[in-house]
């Protein structure tokens, strides 16, 4: 959670009991999680018979991420989908991602890789996420570099279109074989 923010009154009871549920409800999956681990470890049988229990309150999709949490592959913040950059923070091992819930924060390179910046993973951009995250850790800044300097040269490779004829003030030269149409040659017409 964020920092806290002192509100009174009414609404500041109810944050206090949202906060209050929510907490146990963590600590709720944590606990469920690891009872059905337990089951399907003494019988693999046992997931199908949980699945059937709880079919009204359980969509199928959410065992896996229950069996997850219980052999703490996965952080139990996670199944309510771990935020905006969620799909990043899986990726990690359990004890990193629960260094990134603690509000951890970890170090990350500016874009020309020379100074580095402290940043909550679960604030940053979808690109400085794609920077700080491989896919099973988040990566060192001497990686962070290697995966910038990748990205560097993969803009400087990128070919730069040029059309296949230029149009200039005496007239139209083609360099290149090329098929117009009715509109392109309108078009070029216009420029000229």
């Amino acid at each position: 959670m964020k920092n806290k923010i002192a509100i009174k009154g009414k609404i500041g009871s109810y944050i206090s009991t949202f906060e209050k549920a929510l907490t146990g409800a963590v600590a709720n999956i944590l606990e469920a999680s690891n009872a059905y681990v337990m089951a399907i470890d003494a019988d693999p049988n046992a997931a199908k018979l949980f699945h059937e229990q709880f079919e009204d309150v359980v969509p199928p999709s959410a065992w896996a991420g229950f069996e997850a949490v219980g052999r703490k592959q996965m952080h139990p913040k996670m199944l309510y989908g771990g935020g905006k950059n969620g799909h990043y923070i899986k990726r990690l091992p359990y004890s990193e991602q629960e260094l990134v819930f603690n509000g951890e924060r970890v170090t990350m390179l500016t874009r020309d890789g020379k100074d580095s910046i402290l940043v909550d993973l679960r604030e940053v951009t979808k690109e400085q996420a794609e920077q700080l995250v491989s896919n099973n850790h988040i990566r060192t800044p001497e990686e962070q570099r290697s995966y910038l300097e990748q990205y560097r040269k993969a803009d400087e490779k990128q070919p730069v279109f040029r059309p296949p004829y230029k149009v200039g003030k005496q007239g139209l030269v083609i360099s290149q074989p090329c098929t117009l149409t009715k509109r392109e040659l309108s078009r070029i017409l216009g420029e000229m």
